[in-house]
């Protein structure tokens, strides 16, 4: 991930509802919205559920079509991730050469995941919905003494859709301040704005459920985005970025040039003579010209408004008329 860049997840998690076909045109439609990276899930759900035959959600996908997903997202050019929800799951993510390993936030406090995923040696991303601030350095520590050390946490709620009250995103800040590591947001709100908001205060990733439709079956359909959706946020998210600059508060040099135009220099505010002693009284401030003027005046000779106290109590070399430029070559040195 670069520094620089936010990282856009489109999380079709489930949201294929164990359709291969549909998964592939979700990581088709995930490429074309922007995306930097889709992902997904992958578990056995008798791994991971005592009783896997009351829950009517528990889409899973086999290793192979996982595999095949890999592949395709390969092809076209757009990362692959998936949540592990077991230890065999992670070990094979890691066999079939993913980039980075996505910690859901069920898992966060789990050390058999957390072994896991520290044994595959790859960036680790960790959500942290549930979680307290302990719990996330409990975790962080325990994923170093493992030997990780590309790691980043990710603020999230674990509500869906997750209430604007129940959002908390300025805990991003607490997080930065408390893990000192890269800091997302898995935004599980409706719509786009807390993401983009979530951007402004240095959000590094943002992960954000995708479908190609939310009136499909499932759990995260109607909290997820759709395309044009999802490429609206992505272009938010890049506009937001490059607005964000330095932070450090300079002026550009476009600014400069206008403050030759509009920061004002001194002038006679009368008639003053040969030798008169300068004093606020007869001096005045005024911009040096019009900003649509095409005059030629050099600017750097003439005395800037904020330098007026280098004038007071000097004389004055010649007779000036009002409004007049006072120049530094004007003065009875």
């Amino acid at each position: 991930m670069s520094n620089n860049k936010v990282f856009i997840i489109a999380e079709v998690g489930i949201n294929h509802n164990g359709n291969f076909d549909l998964a592939i045109k979700m990581i088709q439609e995930a490429k074309n919205s922007g995306a930097d990276a889709v992902k997904f899930q992958t578990f056995k759900v008798e791994a991971v559920l005592l009783n896997p035959q009351k829950i009517d959600y528990a889409w899973e996908l086999s290793y192979e079509q996982t595999r095949k997903l890999k592949k395709y997202a390969d092809k076209i050019g757009i990362e692959f991730i998936s949540s592990p929800f077991d230890p065999d799951s992670c070990t094979f993510l890691h066999k079939i050469g993913v980039k980075r390993i996505k910690i859901p936030s069920g898992e966060l406090v789990n050390p058999f995941m957390l072994e896991a995923a520290a044994n595959t040696k790859l960036p680790l991303i960790i959500s942290t919905g549930m979680a307290t601030i302990d719990e996330v350095k409990l975790t962080v520590n325990y994923l170093k003494k493992l030997g990780s050390t590309d790691i980043s946490i990710l603020h999230c709620t674990t509500q869906y859709p997750t209430q604007l009250a129940n959002c908390n995103i300025l805990a991003i800040r607490h997080l930065q301040r408390e893990i000192k590591l890269p800091i997302g947001f898995s935004d599980h709100t409706e719509g786009i704005n807390v993401a983009i908001s979530a951007v402004t205060l240095g959000a590094k990733i943002i992960e954000k459920h995708f479908t190609t439709d939310k009136n499909l079956p499932g759990p995260d359909q109607k909290t997820s985005l759709e395309p044009d959706t999802f490429r609206a946020l992505v272009n938010n998210i890049r506009d937001t970025e490059i607005s964000l600059g330095t932070g450090e508060k300079i002026p550009f040099q476009c600014e400069l040039e206008i403050a030759k135009t509009v920061r004002k220099v001194i002038v006679a505010k009368k008639n003053i003579n040969k030798g008169e002693i300068i004093s606020m009284e007869i001096l005045a401030a005024k911009r040096p010209k019009s900003l649509f003027s095409d005059i030629d005046i050099e600017i750097d000779k003439l005395v800037k408004a904020e330098d007026v106290s280098m004038l007071i109590g000097k004389k004055i070399n010649k007779n000036l008329l009002k409004n007049e430029f006072i120049k530094q070559s004007d003065l009875i040195i």
